[in-house]
Order: structure tokens, then C-alpha cells, then sequence
């Protein structure tokens, strides 16, 4: 299944009473596409729970907890640009827009809020908000033109944050609930869904 508009925005801190992600006002696609055309480019988005179990035994009984760390996550797109690159490598981008393949800065890799649409198994939509994520270095790859486009994968590790109080690594936000942003509509910065506390709201 193909996932629409899969967008980055810089991570600038977090809401020192929320503890939610401040976000930089523009987002940034894979791939910058002209006006009249479709978007194509971010084909498929993989999302599975990294996981650490502790065993707990005593008087004969064991018992077995499964804790969640975060969420391993893959993207495979067509194309990236350099302001991409710019934004989830180390890679930096100068004043002619080219880029320096520059690596373990000091400053370290970029914190990155990730948004993409989806669909559950039965077909209904969603907005997918993943609100701390780092990525792993990037696969250059390069080919001669061809009848069919190349695709590129790039990992992701998407952490916990704690956010009103609890542990998340983000939100979904379903098609006709309060949050959810319509196709064709560019997501903000002031459009991060924050879920309500728990016993509050639907």
C-alpha cells in the first residue's frame, strides 16, 4: 500500500509542560514535486515495536514482562533532495546547495518528527505522528536511466517520549475524529495531535 504525503519537521525542543516536540513552522517531503504533479514519491512505511523482556521468578513461578523501547521504523522512496538529506544525515548543506558528506558532527544527528497517511487493515485512514525520530545513515545509491525508477530504503528509530505523563512514540489520528488532517492538505507545525489525557475526551 502506497503512503501519501510523508513529511519531516525539525524537532526545535519540547514543551516544558507538555513535554511535547516544538516543531520548525515548514515541513520538508522526500522529494520536491512540481505542482501539476501527483506524489508518488514515498511508496512504503514500515512500523514494528522494539521490544526487551525481563523474567521475573520467585517461589517457583516465573513471570515474563514485555517493555516497549521504541518502534523501529523503514521508508522506501524513489528520490530524496538535499534539503532532506540535510535534515536526517550529518550531511550539510552549503551556500550553493550542494552537499558535504560530513559525518559525526558534535552536534549529532537530527531529531525529527515524522507525519505520513496510512490505512489500518479494514481500509480507514489515519494520520501517523511520530514524534521523536533519529535516522540511520543513508544508502547513496546511483543508476543510469531506466524504463523503471530505482527505489532507496532508509531506517529510522522512532523513541519514546513522555508526553502529559506517559510513555508514547507518537499518535494516530483516524478520519473523521478531531485532529485528523484531509487528504491534500499540507500538514503545520501547530497541527501536532496531542492526545488527550487518559479518562478525557472520546
Amino acid at each position: 500500500m502506497a503512503f501519501e504525503q510523508v513529511r519531516l519537521f525539525r524537532i526545535t525542543g519540547f514543551d516544558t509542560d507538555t513535554g511535547a516536540p516544538t516543531l520548525d513552522s515548514t515541513a520538508l517531503p522526500f522529494l520536491t514535486k512540481k505542482a501539476s504533479e501527483a506524489e508518488i514519491n514515498n511508496i512504503n512505511i514500515t512500523l514494528q515495536p522494539e521490544v526487551v523482556e525481563k523474567t521475573y521468578a520467585a517461589d517457583n513461578v516465573q513471570e515474563k514482562d514485555t517493555v516497549v523501547k521504541g518502534y523501529n521504523g523503514t521508508i522506501t522512496f524513489y528520490g530524496i533532495d538535499a534539503e532532506a538529506l540535510d535534515l536526517i544525515t550529518s550531511f550539510t548543506k552549503d551556500a550553493n546547495g550542494n552537499l558535504s558528506l560530513t559525518a559525526n558532527k558534535d552536534s549529532g544527528e537530527s531529531q525529527i518528527c515524522v507525519f505520513y497517511r496510512g490505512k489500518n487493515e479494514k481500509g480507514k485512514k489515519y494520520n501517523a505522528w511520530l514524534y521523536d525520530c533519529e535516522f540511520k545513515p543513508v544508502n547513496l545509491d546511483a543508476d543510469q536511466d531506466g524504463d523503471s525508477p530505482k527505489t532507496t530504503s532508509i531506517e529510522f528509530f522512532a523513541k519514546l517520549i513522555t508526553v502529559n505523563g506517559e510513555k508514547t512514540g507518537g499518535a494516530l489520528v483516524f478520519e473523521g475524529n478531531t485532529g485528523y488532517i484531509a487528504e491534500g492538505t499540507e500538514p503545520k507545525s501547530s497541527d501536532l495531535y496531542i492526545p488527550v489525557e487518559t479518562g478525557v475526551g472520546g
